[in-house]
């Protein structure tokens, strides 16, 4: 698990904190940003909205999808058919008989995904304030990445070499790691380490009612629930993935 360097939240931090976050999830701004990233050329989810589509209303429409976001928040309540998404299997190479040689894609919701990418930025706008990720994390976080970890290493090597010092690295590589995460685990982490409430039950809930039907030739299978790993493809999941750890 990750440890902070700065204490956890007391309660009246958390108390502002949970202000703080609502106010990130009400900003249009951040609203109207999350639908510009809204990528182009995607296969839509079960509810068959592009993004395109949902990128091209006015903003009277969007403003109303805004509104019933922020009260989603307020009520910690996810449309239970936003959270249900297909899955498709992609064949590779091999015998198209096994099981092993599929690779599965899920197709979520376009506005679940919207809705995942506003909780997402909201979280990254208040993660300094809760010394949620650590200035060493480089992966899974957007504008972020591994140059300067690169860097420190090359470094490193250089002066192990100039003082004639012993070096070792140690590479993790995690198998499957956003597929394996407990989702009752996770939210005892989350709780563990301070997080705002509301976000704990919002996460919650959409963990709770996590779905998929895959989809086959012969017709798709009734909605099958996800215990564990976090949603394929969400914006959301690194998030929590780095939590977890």
């Amino acid at each position: 698990r990750k440890q902070h360097q700065t204490p956890l939240p007391c309660k009246a931090q958390k108390k502002a904190t949970e202000h703080v976050l609502l106010g990130k999830i009400a900003d249009p701004f951040n609203f109207q940003k999350c639908i510009q990233h809204l990528a182009r050329n995607k296969t839509p989810g079960p509810d068959g909205l592009a993004n395109e589509l949902l990128k091209s209303q006015p903003d009277t429409l969007t403003l109303l999808i805004h509104d019933l976001m922020k009260i989603m928040w307020v009520k910690a309540q996810t449309p239970g058919d936003w959270t249900t998404s297909v899955t498709v299997l992609l064949p590779k190479p091999g015998d198209a008989l096994l099981l092993k040689n599929k690779r599965p894609i899920a197709l979520a919701n376009t506005l679940y995904k919207l809705w995942t990418s506003l909780i997402t930025v909201s979280i990254g706008e208040v993660a300094p304030e809760l010394a949620l990720f650590s200035e060493a994390q480089e992966g899974f976080l957007r504008y972020r990445n591994t140059e300067r970890q690169i860097q420190n290493l090359i470094h490193a090597i250089e002066d192990a070499g100039l003082t004639r010092q012993d070096l070792y690295t140690l590479y993790v590589d995690f198998s499957s790691a956003f597929n394996t995460i407990n989702h009752d685990l996770l939210l005892q982490i989350m709780y563990d380490l301070g997080l705002p409430d509301d976000l704990i039950q919002v996460i919650r809930d959409l963990y709770s009612q996590a779905r998929t039907t895959v989809r086959t030739e012969h017709g798709s299978t009734a909605p099958i629930m996800i215990q564990r790993g976090t949603v394929q493809g969400d914006t959301l999941s690194p998030a929590l993935f780095i939590i977890f750890l």
